[in-house]
């Protein structure tokens, strides 16, 4: 029976799970960026997403990525170019 040495190969798994995990993390931060700086129809909902977020992970970030565009005011484009003008 042969056993696994540190020379074979076993640093590609640990890449990849490195490469997983920041993945992930990169995700996380995303979504958390994204609810802070987003507007909800109901007040509550923000809190909700945040708890969702920091106590069902991994499934929380997806899950909030995948669900709450429905739940977000749509931003509207309205720039305020006159402002500028006046100067």
């Amino acid at each position: 029976m042969e056993l696994i040495t540190p020379g074979q190969g076993l640093w590609i798994w640990q890449a990849g799970g490195a490469l997983l995990l920041f993945g992930y993390a990169a995700f996380w931060l995303y979504a958390m960026v994204d609810l802070i700086k987003s507007d909800f129809r109901a007040p509550h909902e923000k809190m909700m997403w945040l708890l969702i977020l920091l106590f069902t992970t991994p499934f929380g970030v997806f899950l909030y990525l995948a669900l709450s565009r429905r739940h977000k005011e749509k931003r509207k484009f309205n720039p305020n170019f006159s402002s500028r003008l006046q100067r």
